[in-house]
């Protein structure tokens, strides 16, 4: 695992950074990765073929990585990752909605829950229906329709 800096080079202990993971080579040479998902994969100078996680972190003094959040506004939820970004959009494609925005709270007990917010457009009811439909695809795709 590595901390680099924008330009590419390894940072000091304890300055955070964007994390990258070392690409084993059967993993390289798979020819079937979407043009997608080869965005991340980069050949480094120095260490090779490595991995951008998206992650941020730094390297403790004790060489521990510390992970302190995403680059994006993805996040974790029941084992899913969601793009809280993409909630957003979804919600703003909707003509009766002027302006949205998702985020996650957390209980004390580490259970994650997603919220969205949004602002009506003037004098326009929201469409209720749609939202629930949407609710209800979302729990299905991803499992989370206890």
């Amino acid at each position: 695992m590595y901390v680099l800096g924008y330009d590419g080079m390894a940072l000091p202990v304890g300055v955070e950074g964007d994390i990258f993971i070392g690409v084993p080579a059967w993993l390289w040479n798979i020819k079937m990765i979407r043009k997608r998902q080869q965005r991340p994969f980069i050949c480094h100078p120095l260490y090779g073929k490595i991995y951008r996680t998206g992650d941020r972190g730094v390297f403790s003094p004790e060489g521990y990585m510390i992970f302190r959040g995403r680059k994006d506004t993805q996040v974790k939820i029941n084992g899913n990752r969601v793009e809280l970004g993409e909630i957003e959009s979804c919600l703003k494609r909707q003509e009766s909605v002027l302006n949205a925005v998702a985020q996650v709270a957390t209980e004390e007990n580490g259970a994650k829950h997603l919220f969205a917010y949004y602002v009506p457009a003037d004098g326009a009811p929201c469409d209720m229906q749609w939202i629930e439909n949407l609710v209800s695809v979302q729990k299905r795709s991803t499992g989370c329709g206890k």
